[in-house]
């Protein structure tokens, strides 16, 4: 049967009227549940709304009977999930050189299958190179490998060759030079300084899931390096963890973001905006 729903707004049920909706979904009864699904997404799983259309109240219309309002899942069937790990090397001049592969599931995965299922193969690269600068990664990616671009049930796996010139922030007239690992933003970090103001309703986390980034980075010999503290936090709502390791002249770095609800209650604003300024 067919489901109408809005992308921008939460239903008004004491507002009768088609104008409130302006998508159309799928709902098909099975074991006495609702399965939900978008096919104007195009290469989501069974069953994987997109956020826009999450945790949302829809008409459901039967071929037969009377329309019911239904809501729709708050989460996907499966965790969301992001796994990255980086290895490589840096030398005395800042030159890092490295190998990257992630396997990414759920919302990130369904604009990225997309991408490439509708970009020529010619130019993955450029459309690789691209998505990997907005996560920070401003050097030059070669030997790109994209797999499951046509398999929407399983990760998006995608692997490459990575190099870039003055690595992070690198300044050759400094003895000292100041790194960080080589993996992307967890997403929501808050800079210090940075001020935000406080919602009318609980702060939205997304979908339940993980990201777990590694990475290994060999230094110059006799180089040593100044540890960061480790961080560990654990809320109700999220866990965080950063891990940092000098071994055999190997920085190796290790951070989890765990999200274990959907939404930070209100009142814990503050424990949020703390929490998202350790995550740096």
């Amino acid at each position: 049967m067919a489901g109408l729903i809005s992308s921008k707004r939460e239903l008004d049920e004491q507002i009768p009227s088609p104008a409130q909706f302006n998508h159309v979904i799928a709902a098909v009864p099975l074991d006495g549940k609702i399965l939900w699904m978008d096919t104007t997404a195009e290469t989501a799983s069974m069953g994987l709304l997109l956020a826009p259309v999450r945790d949302k109240l829809g008409l459901a219309i039967p071929p037969a009977g009377n329309a019911h309002i239904e809501r729709t899942p708050a989460n996907p069937p499966a965790p969301s999930l992001y796994n990255f790990l980086c290895t490589g090397q840096l030398d005395e001049h800042g030159h890092f050189t490295g190998h990257v592969e992630a396997n990414i599931q759920g919302d990130v995965s369904v604009v990225l299958l997309n991408a490439f299922r509708n970009t020529p193969e010619a130019q993955w690269k450029e459309l690789l190179q691209r998505a990997m600068r907005t996560q920070g990664f401003g050097g030059e990616i070669s030997n790109p490998e994209i797999g499951a671009a046509q398999e929407p049930d399983k990760p998006f796996h995608e692997a490459m060759d990575y190099s870039r010139e003055k690595f992070y922030q690198w300044k050759d007239e400094d003895s000292s030079h100041w790194i960080d690992a080589p993996m992307p933003l967890m997403g929501g970090e808050l800079a210090p300084g940075i001020k935000q103001i406080k919602p009318a309703d609980d702060p939205e986390l997304g979908a339940l899931g993980s990201n777990v980034y590694e990475s290994a980075m060999a230094l110059p010999k006799d180089w040593t390096i100044t540890l960061p503290p480790n961080v560990d936090l654990i809320e109700n709502w999220a866990e965080y963890s950063a891990q940092y390791g000098f071994k055999n002249g190997t920085f190796h770095v290790r951070r989890i973001l765990l999200m274990k609800m959907n939404s930070v209650p209100l009142e814990e604003w503050d424990k949020y905006l703390a929490f998202r300024r350790h995550c740096l």
